[in-house]
This record gives C-alpha cells, sequence and structure tokens, in this order.
C-alpha cells in the first residue's frame, strides 16, 4: 500500500512521515521478514546464523536483525530492513535477491526458505496485493458498474483514497 511519503507537503501525515525517515531513514516503514525452515538441518541454529550471514552479503541492506525460533526450534524468523525505500526499485531487486539465495542457503546448511512467500513485509505485499487488486477491478463486468458505484459510496475517505492510489499505480 503506498505510504505516507505520497500525503501533500506539509500535512501532518507527510511531516511524520518525513521525520522519522530523515531520523531512522527511508526504510522504517518497510522491514522484512525472511522464514527459514531448518528441521532439516544437524544444527538449526547454526543454519540460521548462517541465513543471517548471507543475507548480510547482499546489497540494499540497512542492517539484518537476529534470529528468533518458533518453540521447537527449527523454524526462525530474521529481520531484514533495507537501505532504500519499501516502494524503491532496489528493494524490489533486494526481495528478488533474497528469494533467489534459497538454494545456496539450502546447499550451506540444509535449511531452506520453504517457498516464495517465506519472505514477508510491507515491501513484499504491496506490489503483490496492488497487482491482485487491480487484476480483480479489470475482470469485473462492466454491466456491475452501478452496483460498484454504490458499494464505493460507503467506503471512508481514505479507503477510497487508498483505491485511487492503487488504481493510480
Amino acid at each position: 500500500m503506498p505510504d505516507d511519503s505520497r500525503r501533500a507537503p506539509g500535512s501532518t501525515q507527510r511531516v511524520a512521515y518525513d521525520t522519522l525517515s530523515e531520523g531512522f531513514g527511508p526504510s522504517f516503514s518497510g522491514p522484512l521478514t525472511v522464514v527459514v525452515n531448518a528441521g532439516d538441518s544437524d544444527d538449526p541454529k547454526a543454519a540460521a546464523e548462517q541465513a543471517t550471514s548471507l543475507l548480510g552479503k547482499l546489497g540494499d541492506i540497512a542492517s539484518v536483525r537476529g534470529t528468533a525460533f518458533n518453540h521447537i526450534g527449527d523454524v526462525s524468523l530474521i529481520g531484514v530492513i533495507p537501505a532504500s525505500a519499501p516502494t524503491s526499485q532496489a528493494t524490489k531487486d533486494l526481495v528478488t535477491g533474497i528469494r533467489g539465495q534459497s538454494a545456496a542457503l539450502h546447499k550451506e546448511t540444509g535449511a531452506e526458505q520453504p517457498s516464495a512467500s517465506s519472505l514477508t513485509g510491507g515491501s513484499v505485499l504491496s506490489p503483490r496485493l496492488t497487482r491482485e487488486l487491480i487484476d480483480a477491478v479489470r475482470e469485473q463486468d462492466s454491466a456491475h458498474s452501478l452496483k460498484r458505484k454504490r458499494r464505493l459510496s460507503h467506503l471512508t475517505g481514505r479507503e477510497r483514497e487508498v483505491l485511487t492510489a492503487l488504481a493510480s499505480g
């Protein structure tokens, strides 16, 4: 979803966004979470540490946070803060790069990212969610346009603003 960087300059939302971005960097609102399944690894903790190391070698990363394990100790979460803004091409490239590390991670540790969806966060969800919303709207039959208009009239101003921003790309 669009962030407050698209708000009008001087608006309270934009001032807050700019203040946080200046203080914490452009990626403060778009952290990523990498899920690593280390259940097949001989040493899940070492596998998670290796995954953290592999992630740290990728470009456009401001920081990689330590791992957190599930109660069994075979699945870990690793926090990644991109160096770029959540909607930037550099962050999209980083997401692709992280997904591309799955084979190297498995080869070196026996652990794996279970699937492409094993990476989450706003920067990951926004492009996919946006595309799905646009496709769903395009598939609507024009005969339902009046019905759609009535449904849209019940949305809040913020909801209409978000949908307008999504439709605008």
